[in-house]
């Protein structure tokens, strides 16, 4: 029995210095996750807003309005471009900080364009590019 009174003795510190050790890793890593910060994803979101255009145009013109939030980090150049059946009509370039929208109201001319036609924003940042569309149809 004093064997094994012995080995305990003897085996304890062996179970501090791994405890202590146990301990502390884990507040290595619990600090190291408090103080990393996840990175927060940069984006932008672009809309035609939906009571601002109609489907089936009455005159020769389409007008709409497309609205720009930008969630980005920093400063953000944009490049919008306005497309009918594919084809380049309009381009607008401007600068947003975050948190700040750009609202612009636009005219389309489409007194040469066949029906059905697919008015395509696409908008290009120095990251990414998002867009949105809206078709135009001759009769109801």
């Amino acid at each position: 029995m004093s064997n094994d009174a012995t080995e305990n003795a003897e085996g304890d510190p062996e179970l501090i210095f791994i405890v202590i050790i146990s301990i502390v890793l884990a507040l290595i890593l619990s600090i190291s996750l408090i103080i990393y910060e996840t990175p927060n994803e940069n984006f932008s979101t672009l809309a035609i807003l939906p009571d601002t255009y109609n489907n089936f145009p009455e005159e020769n013109v389409s007008p709409y309005l497309m609205k720009v939030q930008s969630f980005e980090k920093g400063p953000t150049g944009y490049s919008a471009v306005v497309f009918i059946n594919g084809i380049p009509r309009d381009q607008t370039t401007f600068v947003l900080n975050p948190g700040e929208v750009y609202e612009e109201k636009k005219i389309l001319d489409i007194s040469d364009i066949q029906f059905p036609a697919k008015v395509l924003i696409e908008l290009q940042t120095p990251a990414k590019k998002y867009s949105a569309y809206y078709w135009l149809k001759q009769n109801r």
